[in-house]
């Protein structure tokens, strides 16, 4: 079993203008993107390397390394 790294992640404070970019953050994070990111080496880390950690492109990354 694989223990993953505790996650430094900003906490929701509250303003509801602040709560969709917090939510696909942390929507993003919960699916692994952050961890997914970590274990990769290159050249696979740069072909996703400028991907911002999102629910949308946690599953772009996903679909282009399955192909």
């Amino acid at each position: 079993m694989t223990i993953l790294p505790k996650l430094d992640f900003p906490k929701f404070g509250g303003r509801a203008q602040e709560w969709p970019k917090f939510w696909d953050a942390f929507e993003s994070t919960v699916h692994k993107f952050k961890y997914l990111k970590m274990y990769l080496m290159e050249p696979s880390l740069t072909a996703i390397g400028g991907f911002t950690l999102t629910a949308a492109n946690y599953n772009v990354a996903v679909d282009l390394f399955k192909q």
